[in-house]
């Protein structure tokens, strides 16, 4: 295993909220304003979410790129590769790899009830604004995707797949990529925790989801810092972030 470079600096505790908390912020106010913003002026939620959040990860995925370059690390794949940890999965990490994946979708069913109950309470309540899929509290809307009706519109397919794919190299990029391997110089084995914790409050926009997320905000930076393999969280989460996606593509289908 590839372990951080000896001169990499340790990262101090209030970057790293900086960090999370100036990437969170933006998706709240795109959940809690500028989806009902948009819907008011006609556009299906489907729509709203899409433009409203995904360009925040968009956003990540550059700051990921730029404090890499604002390290002084050179500009060549190799490099950001080795920095990043961007290594093949291989042998047993494959088994990490399904584990993490198995152990976070399985704990994360076993705890949605918690979703439920937080969802009941004021201050954990969702906006009102909310689909079935994002509010534990609502009923499923028949023959629907997001509270709106997709057959045959495959430019939402596109345009979630895109967002997708931002969402998830601009997280693991950052958080795995970046932040780990320096919060592993500034906090040793217990890196994976305090991000895991931090990562976790990061998802304030869902916040009655915050127990049901413990698995895999926890487990994920556990299984990359035990591998010191950042591919493994660019797959692991990939995979559990692509089920709304095949259930939009269904809906498409249908």
């Amino acid at each position: 295993m590839v372990s951080p470079p000896r001169t990499l600096p340790p990262l101090p505790l209030w970057k790293a909220l900086l960090l999370f908390a100036g990437t969170s912020i933006p998706i709240y106010l795109a959940v809690y304003y500028g989806i009902p913003t948009l819907q008011a002026r006609g556009y299906t939620f489907l729509t709203s979410y899409l433009i409203c959040f995904y360009p925040t990860f968009v956003a990540i995925f550059i700051l990921a790129i730029a404090l890499y370059w604002r390290e002084g690390n050179p500009l060549t794949w190799e490099a950001f590769r080795s920095r990043y940890r961007l290594r093949s999965i291989a042998g047993r990490e494959w088994l990490w790899t399904l584990g993490l994946l198995v152990f976070s979708i399985s704990a994360s069913l076993l705890l949605f009830p918690t979703a439920r109950w937080l969802a009941s309470l004021p201050a954990f309540a969702p906006p009102a604004h909310l689909p079935p899929e994002l509010n534990p509290l609502k009923a499923s809307i028949p023959n629907t995707f997001m509270a709106t009706s997709v057959s045959r519109t495959w430019g939402y397919a596109l345009a979630y797949f895109v967002g997708w794919l931002f969402n998830i190299l601009g997280e693991e990029l950052l958080w795995r990529g970046f932040m780990l391997p320096r919060q592993e110089v500034s906090y040793g084995r217990f890196a994976w925790l305090i991000q895991g914790l931090l990562w976790t409050a990061w998802h304030i926009f869902w916040k009655w989801n915050l127990l049901a997320l413990l698995p895999i905000t926890l487990g994920l930076p556990f299984v990359v810092q035990k591998t010191k393999n950042t591919t493994i969280g660019i797959v692991a989460h990939g995979l559990a972030n692509l089920i709304p996606f095949l259930a939009l593509v269904y809906f498409i289908a249908s």
